[in-house]
């Protein structure tokens, strides 16, 4: 007669747990800014481990791969379009955020308050207060800078749709003027030669999703893509 064998402790790999932790993170970064910054630095953090394992190769592709293919395989449920977006927040809140000693900010920003000492769960806080009230947009704006409207500054009276619509029609010129420029260097120049794996990862993520979007644009009929344009002109 068989015997039940006795339970065997479960074991949950490394990357088990993280791919947990960042789910969680993901879905509630939908929510509140504290959240974004929080998923953004775990982000940043996966970054670090994945290079340290030495889990980039060229563009993220190959066996290995890198963040990208990462989420795929681990986390599933995360959007990584998002998830680079809260990433890019993370690290503009990073560049304006003052921290001072020796904790860095992705652990300040993912450590529970009850894991800090007192002096470093205040600045936690005061971390948190800083993002509170702002947006996803003004912190990409600063990271990396776009189409930007709106209300002018300093008391000014606001845009009309027209004078807003035609800054970012030349906007738009001037970035797609920058954007062919600068790919034209990295394959003339090689100046990509010049990026570690983490940094070609994300140019290649980018440049796909950008391409995606592109193509997709490209083969929507003129007419709606004119009636999008002119929509600021109907609000």
């Amino acid at each position: 007669m068989k015997t039940l064998a006795a339970h065997q402790p479960v074991i949950v790999s490394e990357d088990a747990i993280l791919a947990s932790q960042l789910t969680e993170a993901f879905l509630l970064a939908n929510n509140a800014m504290a959240h974004i910054v929080r998923f953004g630095a775990m982000m940043w953090m996966l970054e670090h481990k994945l290079s340290a394992r030495g889990q980039f190769t060229k563009g993220g592709r190959g066996k290995k791969g890198g963040v990208s293919e990462w989420l795929r395989i681990n986390a599933p449920e995360i959007n990584k379009q998002k998830a680079f977006r809260f990433l890019y927040v993370a690290m503009a809140v990073a560049g304006k955020f003052e921290l001072a000693g020796k904790v860095s900010f992705a652990e300040l920003a993912t450590r529970p308050a009850d894991e800090l000492p007192p002096a470093l769960a205040k600045k936690q806080l005061e971390l948190w207060d800083f993002v509170n009230g702002t947006s996803q947009r003004s912190w990409l704006d600063q990271f990396s800078p776009g189409l930007r409207g709106g209300a002018t500054e300093g008391g000014r009276s606001k845009k009309t749709p027209e004078e807003q619509l035609a800054e970012e029609i030349e906007a738009a010129r001037q970035l797609t003027r920058e954007a062919i420029s600068g790919f034209a260097i990295f394959a003339e120049d090689g100046r990509y030669k010049y990026l570690n794996d983490a940094e070609l990862d994300n140019l290649v993520l980018a440049a796909e999703e950008a391409l995606g979007l592109l193509k997709t644009w490209q083969a929507t009929p003129k007419r709606d893509r004119d009636a999008q344009a002119l929509a600021p002109l109907r609000r």
